[in-house]
């Protein structure tokens, strides 16, 4: 809740984003050519987020940063 009356546009967030680092890049580069199907990219509020398909569904996941969620991506999948 920013106080603001309804209408009017909400404080700007907090989090600033950056710009991914070379070897980000190259982690996502190795993360899609591994997982054809997932869709990485920048999300709502300034987030990255993946969308990656499984046998029973898709599983959702974001973080602040590429880094962030590519940490979290080794985290759930093993190395790539």
């Amino acid at each position: 809740m920013t106080g603001r009356p309804p209408g009017q546009l909400p404080e700007p967030p907090f989090v600033i984003a950056r710009l991914p680092r070379p070897d980000e890049l190259a982690a996502l580069a190795a993360f899609r050519a591994a997982h054809p199907g997932a869709r990485i990219g920048g999300g709502r509020f300034f987030a990255w987020e993946a969308v990656i398909p499984e046998p029973d569904g898709v599983r959702y996941t974001a973080r602040d940063s590429l880094g962030e969620l590519l940490g979290r991506l080794g985290e759930l999948y093993g190395p790539w």
